[in-house]
């Protein structure tokens, strides 16, 4: 997650939502299925374990739920194998990315209970994480 700062005024902003997964085995094989679907921002080898950070590939997404439904249904779509990579790592996290801008002004960014029980349904997790201009 990056930030767009300047000095000028700038209010909060939502900026992406990533796809973390983290394990012991190597993920190669997940990876390799859903670069299909999805930006393949980081992937390798930090501190003993195998980590990949994906993106969507939506251009001007409306907010998290739109992104976090598009890279739910990567998931769903995974072959057995894949599928079993997903199911044996120890971190399946979707990462919000808000911009905390320069306003007093509070972002909403809304989930729905359907998206949350699907992201609960796939084991996962949802962060929030705040990009910070200084």
């Amino acid at each position: 997650m990056s930030a767009r700062c300047d000095e000028t005024y700038e209010p909060a902003s939502f900026l992406n939502v990533d796809l973390v997964i983290e394990s012991v085995r190597p993920l190669q094989e997940l990876i390799e299925v859903l670069s299909a679907d999805t930006m393949i921002q980081f992937h390798g080898e930090l501190d003993g374990r195998w980590r990949a950070v994906l993106g969507n590939r939506i251009v001007f997404p409306s907010g998290p739920e739109e992104v976090i439904q598009a890279l739910i249904r990567a998931v769903v779509r995974l072959p057995e194998n894949a599928r079993m990579l997903w199911d044996g790592a120890s971190r399946r996290t979707f990462d919000i990315g808000i911009q905390g801008g320069h306003d007093r002004k509070p972002l909403e960014a809304q989930v729905g209970a359907e998206t949350l029980g699907a992201v609960a349904a796939l084991g996962a997790g949802i962060q929030i994480g705040r990009a910070s201009c200084r």
